[in-house]
């Protein structure tokens, strides 16, 4: 009963002591590794799901796990259990292709985590409607990266340039993430918004 109400490897690991947790994260890398070359299993899924729930609710007091992101995480790994063969040796993916609802249950994750964030911005802060957000974001944001002192100072003028492509992304494009497939012209539209939401998230890593 507690696991099925708390799903979490303390259950079964014992304490969260560090060497714990450190078992906890190699083999967390060890089953995302065999993801990444091939091993597309629900089953491998379901336990990195698992292992990453027992870290967020371990660690969910402290600042560092209060953003949004942990959440999104969790479910974007929880849908993605199910673009996963269900068999235990899965076969190749040409014959076995994702689930239909599961791809698009993703395609509108993407689109309310794009489009939220940019009604957040238009509605939370006079700065971007300013369009001077950026030229303090680089040396307040939590987690900054190595770029962060590079873009701090680039000129005014194209930071707030980067404040419209931040907005047009996130409010526009993000609705062509949920044009249908019917047609090879919308498959690629839908496919450049993906690409487009993509790359805005590797400049948000960046």
């Amino acid at each position: 009963d507690g696991f099925a109400n708390h799903p979490s490897v303390w259950w079964f690991v014992g304490s969260p002591t560090d060497a714990n947790c450190e078992l906890l994260a190699l083999v967390g890398m060890g089953l995302s590794a065999l993801t990444i070359f091939g091993w597309h299993s629900h089953l491998a899924l379901a336990a990195l799901w698992c292992l990453y729930f027992s870290i967020v609710t371990l660690a969910e007091s402290t600042s560092f796990y209060q953003y949004g992101w942990e959440s999104q995480l969790l479910e974007t790994g929880f849908l993605c259990i199910f673009l996963c063969d269900f068999r235990l040796v899965p076969l190749d993916r040409r014959h076995s292709p994702p689930s239909p609802a599961a791809l698009w249950l993703l395609r509108w994750l993407c689109f309310r985590i794009s489009l939220g964030a940019g009604l957040i911005k238009i509605r939370g802060g006079s700065c971007w409607a300013a369009k001077t957000c950026l030229f303090y974001h680089f040396e307040t944001q939590p987690i900054p990266s190595p770029a962060s002192f590079i873009f701090h100072f680039l000129p005014k003028p194209l930071l707030s340039r980067a404040v419209d492509l931040d907005l047009f992304v996130q409010l526009y494009t993000s609705w062509a993430v949920l044009v249908p497939g019917w047609t090879w012209h919308l498959r690629c539209i839908r496919r450049a918004a993906g690409l487009v939401q993509a790359g805005f998230m590797v400049k948000e890593i960046d």
